[in-house]
């Protein structure tokens, strides 16, 4: 619902107001800048945008696997994506409402420690088959649910 409902705002806040445009930066799979673009107020919630979201997804990391039996994930955490995985690369969104990925499918997804850089949150767990006593040690879970529902619709199932 939300993919849907921005674009109709920007188009309506475009049409009330004085804007010239907007930037858009497009991230790499390495969460670098990988462009940036104007953005006309025309384009902005429209087609243009629309290419550039495309072009964004081309730039993201995935898996060079569409299937997989195991998934061994040695660290998840915060530092490297919000969701605890990438969730492009593993194919699983678990967020309601929101279909999944085609691709890959993983069978199996085990989860071996959390990052110190995460300092206990585990948000990323939920979207794992089996994880490691080491996790379940390294869980913060006053953190974890802090941070899960905050994240709105997909947080706490990834939790």
């Amino acid at each position: 619902m939300l993919a849907r409902r921005v674009p109709e705002v920007a188009r309506k806040i475009m049409g009330a107001v004085n804007v010239l445009g907007g930037l858009a930066i497009l991230e790499n799979a390495l969460a670098r800048t990988g462009r940036i673009v104007f953005v006309s107020c025309e384009d902005i919630g429209g087609v243009g945008e629309s290419r550039l979201l495309d072009e964004a997804r081309s730039l993201m990391g995935s898996s060079p696997f569409d299937e997989l039996e195991v998934l061994v994930v040695d660290e998840l955490g915060k530092d490297k994506a919000g969701s605890g995985m990438d969730t492009n690369v593993i194919g699983r969104r678990k967020a309601r409402g929101v279909k999944e990925f085609e691709r890959p499918r993983i069978a199996n997804i085990s989860v071996h420690s959390i990052s110190p850089a995460s300092n206990g949150n585990g948000v990323g767990v939920g979207l794992a088959d089996v994880i490691s006593f080491r996790v379940l040690e390294q869980i913060d879970l006053r953190l974890t649910y802090v941070n899960a529902i905050t994240a709105g619709n997909s947080g706490t199932q990834r939790a």
